[in-house]
């Protein structure tokens, strides 16, 4: 009865998720093989790398926030125009523009996508030996069966 009453509890993409982790759990020999250091290094490099991009992805946003709040009000209390600037140290005026806004969402945008150009080039080698090793073990599972199959 109880078993029963468990059996039914489960969702019904169980299945599925068992299969996903069993492939995961053999796959994982390839991606992080314990004799090739460099492949480690390699795999944390990019991962690495992965939340660096997402970082500097999410952090763009903040970014403008904090550089418009700057503008809006200065540390006088003025609100807008020529007085806050004039309030400003020149350096966070000039840091503060427009133009410097966008200069700063460029770099951003082009270092996430430089993190994700160099994770892709950096993960490649490790990318690549986990699908030889794979087809390697394929294919001699294949010879290894009877002719008949």
């Amino acid at each position: 009865h109880g078993a029963a009453a468990a059996k039914a509890a489960k969702p019904e993409h169980e299945p599925e998720r068992d299969f996903d982790l069993k492939i995961i759990q053999s796959v994982i020999p390839y991606i992080w093989p314990k004799d090739k250091p460099e492949h480690r290094l390699r795999v944390v490099g990019a991962v690495s790398l992965l939340v660096a991009s997402k970082l500097l992805n999410v952090g763009t946003p903040f970014l403008f926030k904090h550089a418009i709040d700057g503008l809006a009000v200065s540390a006088a209390g003025t609100a807008t125009g020529p007085a806050a600037l004039a309030a400003l140290p020149l350096g966070a005026a000039v840091a503060l523009t427009p133009a410097a806004m966008l200069v700063g969402y460029g770099m951003a945008r082009t270092g996430a996508t430089l993190c994700n150009e160099l994770r892709n080039a950096t993960f490649a080698k490790v990318a690549q030996g986990a699908i030889r090793g794979v087809a390697l073990r394929v294919f001699e599972h294949l010879h290894r069966l009877d002719l008949s199959f």
